[in-house]
């Protein structure tokens, strides 16, 4: 039986790792079951939701359980990234590291790596 969807098509912006898992468990998916029967799991994700994926589906849904319906019926798109965690994320990963060379060398290879990435940011807006 066809039936015609009227709904709101707008996408649901999604954090990275959710998006990740949409997309790798589709990719997988789609080798062994139909559309519909992936939706099917995807909506039953609170009960089955154990590992790998679906395990980080589950959090998501759990937590925002209208975006995640709203996900599966209209579709999603990646988030754009908050500038504060992507440079917080930077800094993060530099200080937790031991010196490459030296501690004046290695901030001058940090700020290299800062400026690149502002540059960048720069480049896409423009």
């Amino acid at each position: 039986m066809k039936v015609n969807v009227n709904i709101n098509t707008k996408k649901v912006e999604l954090p990275k790792d959710v998006f990740d898992a949409f997309e790798r468990f589709k990719r997988t998916g789609r080798k062994y079951q139909t559309e519909d029967e992936l939706n099917i799991v995807l909506m039953n994700v609170v009960f089955i939701g154990h590992y790998g994926d679906l395990a980080i589906l589950k959090q998501f849904a759990m937590k925002n359980p209208t975006a995640y319906i709203h996900a599966i019926a209209n579709g999603y798109t990646l988030k754009n990234p908050d500038i504060n965690e992507e440079v917080f994320e930077l800094l993060d990963n530099w200080l937790s590291k031991s010196y490459v060379v030296d501690e004046k060398t290695d901030i001058r290879m940090f700020a290299e790596k800062l400026t690149n990435f502002y540059k960048q940011k720069l480049l896409k807006t423009s």
